[in-house]
């Protein structure tokens, strides 16, 4: 795993940890639930980033340039799209 996506994981960390410590302590405030939504797919989407990040660094390595711009498209270029 390179450094940008070890940063990506600290950064939603962080954030989930200060989410955490809010709904600590506030459990009655209506906004918990919308909190803990937002929590379940920052997280999810972060690992769902850094995961594609990983499989697309270990399947470009000694490939055809030609192979590369494919695994790229197909793996980097629509997760830009969705997010």
């Amino acid at each position: 795993m390179n450094e940008r996506n070890k940063q990506q994981l600290q950064d939603c960390r962080t954030d989930i940890v200060k989410i955490k410590e809010w709904i600590n302590g506030n459990p009655a405030n209506p906004l918990v639930r919308y909190l803990t939504a937002y929590a379940v797919v920052c997280v999810s989407g972060t690992v769902e980033y850094v995961f594609k990040q990983m499989i697309y660094e270990y399947l470009s390595l000694r490939v055809h340039d030609n192979t590369r711009k494919y695994l790229e498209y197909m793996i980097i270029a629509t997760q830009k799209q969705v997010l």
